[in-house]
């Protein structure tokens, strides 16, 4: 009987030293998960404040890019080629003509241009690659824009061309957006604007709307009558 309780108590011996063995490494492993969660923590806090500065560095590249492009105006549409291997001299000729600004002496036609070329982009493409011209004289751009919104269609050798202002990829993509809405309006006969970077603006019954969401835009194009 002895002998069998001696063998027992080895065996509690045993196990015992096994549990705390076991105890002393669990102890271990949940200061060990306790610190990963308190660094994943710090490091939780440093990525919002990190995600924060991107946007805020982000909305300042694109601010200073459209800055950059505020003299530059982009031709859709124009068939490749059409500017020769003199693209100054071509434009500066061909913008007051297609636009009749070369009828109007008091206003003067002579556009100065400082640079005039084709976006970056593959010549494989089904469209033409849009023209980009950067203007020697902000009114300039002025009278351009003016010339483009009393013209109702501009077209060269066959083909429709637009003329907008040069603006980042951003504000163009967000302006995208607002393409089945302004068709909408474009329908119901309802005058609109898009203010920078991309809002749209239109009176509706004397009443002036904003919108800077597309969603919002569309359920009220939706509900007019």
């Amino acid at each position: 009987m002895e002998e069998k309780l001696s063998k027992f108590s080895e065996t509690l011996d045993k196990i015992s030293t096994t549990l705390d063995d076991h105890s002393v490494r669990i102890t271990a492993a949940e200061q060990r998960v306790s610190d990963v969660e308190d660094e994943v923590t710090g490091l939780g806090k440093r990525l919002a404040e990190a995600e924060k500065k991107i946007v805020s560095l982000v909305n300042c590249v694109d601010d200073l890019e459209n800055r950059s492009r505020r003299d530059n105006i982009r031709i859709i549409n124009l068939k490749e080629g059409t500017e020769g291997t003199n693209p100054i001299q071509f434009f500066e000729t061909w913008l007051p003509s297609v636009l009749g600004l070369d009828k109007r002496p008091s206003a003067g036609t002579r556009i100065k241009m400082d640079r005039a070329h084709r976006s970056l982009g593959s010549l494989q493409g089904a469209r033409p690659r849009p023209v980009i011209i950067k203007l020697h004289n902000s009114r300039d751009k002025q009278r351009i824009m003016a010339a483009v919104k009393a013209a109702p269609v501009l077209e060269h050798d066959g083909e429709r061309i637009t003329i907008n202002q040069d603006l980042s990829s951003a504000v163009r993509e967000k302006r995208r957006a607002f393409n089945a809405v302004c068709r909408g309006l474009i329908d119901k006969g309802i005058r609109f604007n898009m203010r920078f970077p991309a809002t749209l603006t239109l009176t509706h019954q004397g009443v002036t709307h904003k919108f800077s969401s597309p969603k919002e835009a569309e359920a009220f194009v939706q509900a007019l009558v």
